[in-house]
C-alpha cells in the first residue's frame, strides 16, 4: 500500500471503503480528502449498488439525483418489471 497513490487513485479508494470499510476508514477518507473532495468523488462513482448510494447519500447530505449511477440506473429500461 505505500506504492499507492492516493490522490490519482482517490475513486477507487473511495469506492473500496463505501463498499467495504468501516467507520475508521471513513475518517481517514476525510481527513485525507477533506470533506468536499468526498462529495465530489462520489458524485462521479460509476458504480454504486441501491443501498451505498443511499447511504452516501443520507450521510453526506447528497441528493440521489446528483449521484452518477442514480442517473443511469434511472434511465434503463426495465421489460419486466414486477
Amino acid at each position: 500500500l505505500s506504492d499507492l497513490d492516493y490522490q490519482d487513485m482517490r475513486n477507487v479508494v473511495m469506492q473500496r471503503v463505501i463498499e467495504r470499510g468501516w467507520a475508521d476508514d471513513f475518517y481517514a477518507i476525510l481527513n485525507l480528502y477533506v470533506e468536499h473532495g468526498v462529495v465530489e468523488a462520489i458524485k462521479q462513482l460509476s458504480s454504486l449498488n441501491r443501498k451505498d448510494m443511499n447511504f452516501v447519500s443520507v450521510v453526506f447530505h447528497i441528493p440521489l439525483n446528483e449521484l452518477r449511477r442514480y442517473e443511469e440506473k434511472q434511465s434503463k429500461i426495465l421489460f419486466w418489471n414486477h
